[in-house]
């Protein structure tokens, strides 16, 4: 349970992990899953497995929280494939209906998991080099872009990107949501993780803005919304480009969070990046009456 781990020695795994993830930090896992959330430790932290755990209709199950892509095992050492085997095993036994999404490094075969898209670029190149591997179709919407006059700052606030997305005519998160999004980029600002990208038009009203979460070798393209404006001036392609030679020449990995929907992966894979899937593992155990139920 929560309560009994030991979160200095838990954060401290996650950190020097060979596939440390944001998203498995003790703070992060509280604010997600609202400390709803449980792990397998192996030896004194040498392997670590967390998971998010709810219930409903008197049976716990474990389910994968927002804005928690990849979790999965986590360790300092090589992992291999029979301990991730073992201890996703364990799941089938304690568990009737398991959600969970594993990280790029536990590939597994002959083991019943799914493949999940998420595209990254490495940004050890210069801005000259990574711009050559932009797709024609980025190329054109950047070029149109850079034409619109936009000015870039770091100086918006979370509570203004947020209400971007409150404000859009169809929102496709919920408010709990948000609140929760807005909660996790607070947390995010005062570890001093967290920066905005944001576009304004001549009068200086904000039309765009990004957030990216960075952790270890790795930026998180956490969270964007433009309004009506923000999108006829391309501002998106315009704050993407601008965060890429930002960050050139550095050993980040800009992490683009998926996506397995085609109009998203391919805004993506324009910048050059590379797919580096991860993996959906299920268990389904429910008796039939209930097997509809999956949140």
């Amino acid at each position: 349970n929560r309560d009994e781990i030991n979160i200095e020695k838990w954060d401290d795994c996650i950190k020097n992990s060979l596939n440390s993830r944001v998203y498995a930090y003790s703070w992060y896992l509280d604010i997600t899953s609202e400390k709803k959330w449980k792990a397998i430790i192996v030896n004194d932290y040498e392997f670590v497995l967390p998971f998010a755990v709810k219930r409903k209709y008197m049976i716990n199950y474990v389910y994968q929280p927002f804005f928690t892509q990849q979790l999965g095992v986590f360790s300092k050492n090589e992992i291999k494939e029979d301990v991730i085997k073992k201890l996703l095993s364990i799941f089938k036994e304690k568990y009737r209906f398991v959600n969970l999404n594993i990280n790029s490094s536990n590939k597994l075969s002959n083991f019943n998991i799914s493949e999940k898209v998420n595209y990254e670029l490495n940004l050890n190149n210069s801005y000259e080099n990574l711009r050559q591997s932009f797709s024609k179709n980025t190329e054109t919407y950047l070029k149109k872009a850079l034409k619109n006059n936009l000015g870039v700052s770091n100086n918006a606030t979370i509570k203004e990107l947020i209400n971007l997305k409150r404000n859009k005519p169809t929102i496709n998160l919920s408010p709990d949501k948000l609140d929760l999004l807005e909660k996790l980029l607070n947390v995010c600002e005062q570890k001093e993780m967290l920066k905005i990208y944001s576009a304004k038009n001549k009068n200086g009203d904000l039309i765009s803005a990004f957030a990216f979460v960075f952790s270890s070798n790795r930026a998180y393209y956490i969270f964007s919304e433009s309004n009506e404006e923000g999108r006829k001036n391309n501002a998106a392609f315009f704050l993407m480009n601008k965060f890429i030679e930002d960050h050139a020449d550095s050993k980040l990995i800009l992490d683009f969070e998926g996506s397995m929907i085609p109009g998203v992966a391919r805004f993506f894979k324009g910048w050059g990046a590379k797919n580096n899937p991860y993996y959906n593992f299920q268990v389904n155990r429910l008796p039939l009456f209930l097997r509809i139920f999956k949140k």
